[in-house]
């Protein structure tokens, strides 16, 4: 009779003492809620699409850190057991908020989270031509591209952007022009460079976010042209501006 009235006992107070902790748990969330500050879990390192999480959770990737309320994004993972016996759908990067959706597959748009009516295009180009290491995720480009036999005026005119031959001669051959102004990269892979490394003369490959019409005039240009990216400024967008060749870049006036 004892020992079975120790057992109730011992039930009792661990009992007690869950229901206390989860009373803690929503008592501070609560706090948290009305200072306008959220605790959310985020990964101390990226963590590529369809990884086992748990493994994550063992080796302490994960932690908690604190974000005003206007920086928390809805939906965020706020507790790491949330994270347990789950499969990520898309890649975790580091530092970022984690939406409960990229863990249970139901995330807006797809693993890239593409916007309503666009498409992901994904294009190879040399390191050169992705302005480097601050090229990732989420950054903004102005797509541009050079093809050679055309001119400023065969654009202006409408007679196309790559004739056999131009009127003003193989002096001034060549025209570069911006093929779309604003354009949100989805992915960046640097084949062979760790995380972290400075660009080299790899290839990347990048991957962009592009309304239809758009993605036809990327894949144009990088099969008839050469292609090159131009990182915007954050919070930037991208502007129009006419194209150029050799005479009018000769006889610009500052």
């Amino acid at each position: 009779m004892k020992s079975r009235g120790l057992v109730v006992v011992l039930a009792f107070l661990l009992a007690a003492g869950a229901t206390f902790a989860v009373f803690l748990y929503l008592n501070n969330v609560k706090k948290e809620a009305e200072e306008g500050e959220f605790r959310v879990v985020v990964a101390t390192e990226d963590i590529p699409a369809s990884s086992d999480l748990d493994t994550y959770i063992s080796e302490g990737v994960f932690t908690t850190i604190t974000v005003p309320e206007d920086a928390f994004v809805q939906g965020a993972v706020t507790r790491i057991e949330d994270l347990a016996n789950k499969t990520n759908s898309s890649a975790i990067y580091a530092q970022e908020q984690i939406p409960l959706q990229r863990v249970t597959g139901e995330e807006p748009g797809g693993t890239y989270g593409i916007a309503e009516d666009h498409q992901a295009v994904t294009i190879r180009l040399s390191a050169q031509q992705v302005v480097g290491p601050p090229l990732v995720r989420g950054s903004h480009v102005t797509v541009y591209s050079q093809f050679d036999g055309a001119t400023a005026e065969d654009v202006r005119k409408g007679g196309g952007v790559a004739p056999t031959t131009t009127e003003r001669g193989p002096a001034v051959e060549g025209v570069v022009l911006p093929v779309v102004p604003d354009v949100r990269v989805l992915d960046v892979i640097r084949p062979g460079l760790a995380t972290g490394s400075r660009a080299s003369d790899e290839d990347a490959l990048i991957t962009l976010e592009l309304l239809p019409l758009d993605a036809e005039k990327v894949l144009f240009a990088q099969q008839q042209g050469t292609v090159w990216l131009a990182l915007l400024p954050p919070e930037e967008e991208g502007v129009v501006v006419p194209p150029v060749d050799f005479l009018e870049l000769a006889l610009t006036k500052k």
